[in-house]
C-alpha cells in the first residue's frame, strides 16, 4: 500500500527544493524544509498510531511482479518506533540547523540542506526496510548522502576525514555486511524479515553461524564498536549540526537499528543465545561490546575538547544498547531500543548545547567554559538534565534504561553486566561531570565573554529546541509503556 510513503515523501521533495531553488530565496527554503519536516513527523505518528491501536499494518514492493522483489516496505514496531524517533528529532534539529547556519553564516546551505533531508528520508526508508538487501541499500545510501555533510567545511581536515569516513563505512559494509547476505540469500532462498528469526527451523552448523554474525556485526561499522570505532572522533571536524545527525539522529543509530533488526528479524535470540561461541560463560558479543564501554569510556575522560569528549562517550553510550542486545532475550531486545532512544535524545541535547556555546563564545574545550552556565543559563540547565540522563539517574528515560537493563542481567544471573553497568556508569560520571560542574561552580576565566550575540529570533529558536529536547528526555521516562506496547 502507498500509504507507507507519506512518510517517505515530504523529506525527499524538501531535499529536491533545497537543491534547486536560488540562495537568495533561503528563507522560503527554511520555511518549506520546516514544513516538510513538520509533515513527516505528522504522518509517522499518524501511521504509528493506526499500527498501534488499529492493528493495521502497511506495506510496499518496487518490483511487484518479482517473486522475491528487491526493495520492500513494511510497517514493523521496532521499525516505526526508529521512524518515530527520527521523525521527532526532525523538525528539532532543522530547526536548530536554521539557527546555527544563520549565526554562523553557514556557506553552501543549499546543498547542506539537500544533504540533509535526503539523509533523513534515507534512515526512514532503513527503519521501514523489510529484508536484508532493502536495509543494505539504505545503509549505504546515508553512508554515502553524508559523506558531504561531513566534508561540508571543504578544508584539508574536512577532506581527510571525510575520506576515513567512507572507507571505514563502505568497506566494511562492502566486504563483511554485503558477503554476509549474500550467503545469508543462498542458504536460507530468502532475506525477508520474520518475527523470531529467519533461521528458525533450518539445520545449520554453530561454526557458520558464528562466522556470519561476526561478518554482520563488524560490517554494520556504524555502531562504531571497537576495533571499527575512528570513524566517529574523526568526523568531529563537521558543523555542529552534523554532528548532531551523525550521533543522535541518523547515522550510529541507523548501524545499531540493523544489528538489533539482524538479531531479532534474521537469526532470532534464542538461536545466537544457543550457538555464539561463549568465553567464561559470556559470549563473545557481550565482551566485545564490555572492551568497548570500558576503553571508549576512560578515552572520554582525557579528552579537552567538547565534541571530542562527546564522540568517545557515544561509541561507549552505543554499546550498553549492543551489551542489552547480548543477553540475547526478547526483553533484552526492547531494553536495547529504550537505551538508543534514551541516548539519542540526550546526546542531541549536549551536541546542540556544543554549538550553541561555539556560537556565543567560540570556545570548544571544556577548560574553557567555567562560569559560563550565568550567561546562558537556559543551555547549561538543559545540557545537565541530559547528563544526568546518560548517567542514568532519575527522572529521565536514561535512568529507566538502565534499570531494565540491569534487571535483565539480573534475571539472567549474569554477573560480568551488573559489574560492568556498575563500572562504566562511574565512568561515565567522571566524563560528564565537568559539564555540569564547569559552568556553574567552578571559577569564571577573565577572557570569558560573548562574542556573537544572537539575534532575538535565533536565540528564541535555540532556546526552544534545547527546552523541548530536555522535557522530550523527562517525559519518556513516564512513556515507556508506549515503547513496550510497539515492540510486543
Amino acid at each position: 500500500m502507498t500509504v507507507i510513503l507519506l512518510i517517505l515523501v515530504p523529506s525527499c521533495l524538501a531535499s529536491i527544493f533545497s537543491l534547486t531553488i536560488h540562495k537568495k530565496y533561503i528563507n522560503i527554503n527554511y520555511f518549506f524544509g520546516l514544513t516538510m519536516a513538520v509533515f513527516t513527523t505528522a504522518f509517522t505518528f499518524y501511521i504509528a498510531y493506526l499500527f498501534l491501536n488499529k492493528g493495521l499494518s502497511f506495506y510496499f514492493n518496487i518490483g511487484t511482479g518479482f517473486e522475491n522483489p528487491v526493495i520492500c516496505f513494511k510497517t514493523t514496531g521496532p521499525g516505526l518506533l526508529f521512524c518515530l524517533m527520527i521523525a521527532i528529532l526532525y523538525p528539532l534539529a532543522f530547526i536548530y540547523t536554521i539557527a546555527y547556519a544563520r549565526v554562523n553564516n553557514m556557506k553552501n546551505q543549499e546543498s547542506f540542506f539537500c544533504f540533509f533531508h535526503f539523509t533523513i528520508t534515507s534512515g526512514l526508508a532503513l527503519g521501514l526496510s523489510a529484508n536484508l538487501i532493502t536495509m543494505f541499500i539504505f545503509y549505504e545510501i546515508i553512508t554515502l548522502v553524508t559523506y558531504p555533510l561531513v566534508c561540508h567545511n571543504r578544508d584539508l581536515e574536512a577532506q581527510r576525514s571525510g575520506r576515513t569516513y567512507l572507507m571505514h563505512l563502505v568497506i566494511s559494509a562492502s566486504l563483511l555486511l554485503l558477503p554476509a547476505i549474500i550467503i545469508i540469500q543462498s542458504t536460507i532462498g530468502s532475506t525477508n524479515f520474520i518475527n523470531g528469526g529467519l533461521f528458525v527451523g533450518y539445520q545449520i552448523s554453530k561454526l557458520k553461524i558464528n562466522i556470519l554474525f561476526a561478518m554482520i556485526v563488524f560490517g554494520i561499522a556504524k555502531t562504531a564498536i571497537f576495533p571499527l570505532h575512528n570513524w566517529l572522533p574523526n568526523a568531529m571536524v563537521a558543523p555542529t549540526p552534523v554532528s548532531a545527525i551523525l550521533h543522535a539522529v541518523i547515522v550510529v543509530k541507523s548501524g545499531l537499528f540493523c544489528l538489533i533488526s539482524v538479531i531479532y528479524f534474521t537469526f532470532g535470540p534464542h538461536l545466537l543465545r544457543n550457538n555464539l561461541f561463549t568465553f567464561y560463560h559470556e559470549n563473545w558479543l557481550t565482551w566485545l561490546a564490555a572492551i568497548t564501554i570500558l576503553i571508549m569510556s576512560l578515552t572520554a575522560i582525557f579528552q579537552d575538547k567538547i565534541k571530542k569528549r562527546l564522540a568517545y562517550s557515544t561509541v561507549s553510550q552505543l554499546s550498553y544498547a549492543i551489551l542489552a542486545a547480548s543477553i540475547l532475550s526478547y526483553s533484552s531486545m526492547k531494553v536495547a531500543f529504550i537505551l538508543m532512544i534514551a541516548h539519542a535524545f540526550a546526546k542531541i541535547i549536549l551536541f546542540f548545547g556544543a554549538g550553541i556555546i561555539h556560537s556565543y563564545f567560540h570556545k570548544d574545550k571544556l577548560t574553557q567554559i567555567c562560569g559560563i552556565g550565568k550567561q546562558i543559563p537556559i543551555t547549561m540547565i538543559i545540557m545537565c538534565i541530559a547528563c544526568i540522563s546518560l548517567i542514568g539517574l532519575p527522572i529521565t528515560i536514561g535512568f529507566k534504561a538502565k534499570y531494565y537493563l540491569l534487571l535483565n542481567a539480573i534475571k539472567y544471573q549474569n554477573l560480568v553486566l551488573i559489574l560492568i553497568i556498575v563500572i562504566s556508569t562511574l565512568l561515565s560520571v567522571c566524563y560528564l561531570f565537568p559539564f555540569i560542574y564547569n559552568p556553574f561552580f567552578a571559577k569564571k576565566q577573565q577572557n570569558i565573554a560573548m562574542i556573537n550575540s544572537l539575534l532575538r529570533l535565533d536565540n528564541f529558536l535555540l532556546s526552544f529546541v534545547m527546552i523541548t529536547c530536555g522535557a522530550i528526555v523527562i517525559g519518556l521516562f513516564f512513556m515507556t509503556d508506549i515503547i513496550y506496547q510497539m515492540l510486543k
